[in-house]
């Protein structure tokens, strides 16, 4: 999840930097200028950063949120184990039942359950670190 956020900090920084050299830092002239970065009416140096940095932009953000679905994975696998070890029946992640309208009390729950069994939750945040 590094990676993925140093490559999408370097692909903003980049088109970001090409734009500002560029003259379009006014915000109504941004998006023109930003074609023309794109079409290469800037020279060549300038249209390889920007679609450099578009690259590296969309490749970090990927990056990032497959690392967000590969903790989410192992999250959701650490709670059916632990109910598991816990002599329940399955486990899955979801909202705690003990919430109120502020929101003040909600948090993410590993949530066991069984037949012969009362609900039980566990702060999910405590499964994996």
């Amino acid at each position: 999840m590094i990676l993925g956020f140093a490559l999408f900090v370097l692909g903003f920084l980049l088109v970001f930097v090409t734009l500002a050299m560029s003259g379009g830092m006014a915000r109504r002239t941004q998006l023109k200028v930003l074609g023309e970065l794109w079409d290469g009416n800037h020279g060549t140096p300038k249209r390889a950063a920007v679609i450099a940095g578009a690259g590296f932009f969309l490749a970090g953000a990927m990056v990032m949120f497959g690392g967000v679905s590969a903790s989410d994975a192992e999250r959701a696998q650490a709670c059916v184990t632990r109910c598991e070890t816990e002599g329940y029946e399955s486990g899955r992640i979801g909202p705690n039942s003990s919430r109120n309208e502020d929101r003040s009390t909600w948090w993410v729950a590993c949530i066991c359950e069984a037949a012969d069994k009362p609900t039980l939750e566990i702060p999910a945040g405590s499964l994996v670190r």
